[in-house]
């Protein structure tokens, strides 16, 4: 006779298995809808072998293609990482030849004019202002070492292995300013997501927010509790991240996001893949410029703002953008003139020549002085925590 608590743990063991089987019955039925949610996929003969095989091992990476647009108009797997013999990072993987990273000039064959713009701008030169920085330390191994934090999202030269594989010391790497092998110059996937490309990732604040977060440089965060980023939590999904065309206080009237600004398009200008272009100030130096470009950029920032935004609230707007900037400059050179300790930005030429400071305490203070302004002018433009009202 079955004792009362080997019927009870029995009955458990049943219940258990009945459970996970209908959790696993649920999970395959999510995705049979999910699949069938998504547009037929175009799948080429060339790109099939590699889809069969990630579809089972990494089958995330295969919906996240069939997501997007890419599957839509039949660009897969080798339309992207087909690679010849020759070619810098090439290897034979499963019988073709391919490289695991594609770069700038691989995805300029398709987007010749975004490639165009994203080559003119600050994004593509990313891991220039590291070497600069790295340049005025003059070797000193404390401050060179902790640059390797500005690199990650920065960039640096694309490492292989003998094997031609990406090396570990620079992959991952999610730096927009990476050096690749056949010397193009960028990340497209820092902002476009791998595999689905959405456009509405590309919009979201949280994806610059990815390097443009920070104590450092608290662009994310100044934005988030800003105005237009309180608007944006409580409506999102009526920002339309999606849309296309996505032009402010028209498609999208609930608030503008990073992309929308420095981005997307307006009703009389197209959108562009140079972050650049809106960016009426010098803000890497330690003295805030006005760039070449200053009288452009502002009248294509002024449309963004405008579209949501009277003249005198804009024309207020710019005012207040030009006292910051003005006072940033001012600190600054008190700054520098008075001594200060590294975390008032001390000029930069002035404390390598000086030998004031050594090691992280240099690497800080050369940090603060690339940073400072940007968080300043970012602030009051943005109307953001810590700004002049």
């Amino acid at each position: 006779m079955t004792s009362p608590f080997l019927s009870r743990i029995a009955i458990t063991a049943a219940c258990l298995i009945l459970l996970a089987g209908l959790v696993t019955v649920a999970a395959l039925e999510h995705r049979r809808r999910l699949r069938a949610a998504e547009p037929t996929p175009v799948l080429t003969a060339d790109s099939a072998r590699c889809y069969r095989c990630h579809d089972e091992k990494t089958p995330a990476l295969s919906e996240a293609w069939r997501r997007g647009r890419h599957a839509a108009v039949g660009v897969g797997c080798m339309g992207c990482h087909r690679a010849e013999p020759a070619d810098a990072g090439a290897v034979n993987h499963e019988g073709q030849w391919m490289i695991a990273v594609p770069t700038p000039a691989r995805c300029g064959t398709c987007h010749p004019q975004q490639l165009t713009e994203f080559r003119a701008s600050r994004h593509a030169d990313a891991s220039a202002c590291v070497a600069t920085v790295a340049e005025k330390l003059g070797g000193k191994p404390g401050a060179l070492a902790a640059l390797q934090r500005c690199r990650r999202c920065h960039g640096g030269p694309e490492a292989v292995e003998a094997s031609g594989r990406p090396a570990a010391a620079t992959w991952p790497g999610g730096g927009m300013g990476r050096v690749h092998l056949d010397g193009s110059k960028g990340n497209c996937a820092a902002c476009h997501s791998r595999h689905e490309f959405s456009v509405a990732v590309a919009r979201s604040p949280e994806t610059c927010g990815k390097c443009h977060g920070g104590d450092e440089h608290p662009q994310l965060a100044v934005y988030l509790a800003s105005r237009h980023g309180a608007r944006l939590q409580a409506m999102r999904g009526a920002a339309a991240l999606a849309a296309r065309p996505w032009f402010p206080g028209r498609i999208n009237r609930v608030a503008p996001t990073c992309a929308t600004c420095h981005l997307s398009a307006t009703p009389s200008r197209p959108a562009t893949h140079d972050a650049s272009a809106r960016l009426a100030w010098q803000l890497r130096d330690f003295q805030l410029t006005r760039r070449p470009e200053f009288a452009e950029a502002r009248a294509a920032m002024s449309e963004v703002c405008r579209a949501c935004h009277s003249d005198r609230w804009f024309g207020t707007a710019l005012t207040r953008i030009g006292d910051a900037a003005t006072e940033h400059n001012r600190r600054m050179t008190e700054a520098a003139a008075g001594g200060a300790p590294a975390t008032a930005a001390l000029a930069v030429e002035k404390v390598v020549a000086e030998q004031r400071l050594s090691g992280d305490a240099l690497y800080r203070a050369i940090l603060e002085a690339a940073h400072a302004g940007r968080r300043d002018l970012h602030r009051t433009a943005c109307a953001g925590p810590g700004a002049e009202r």
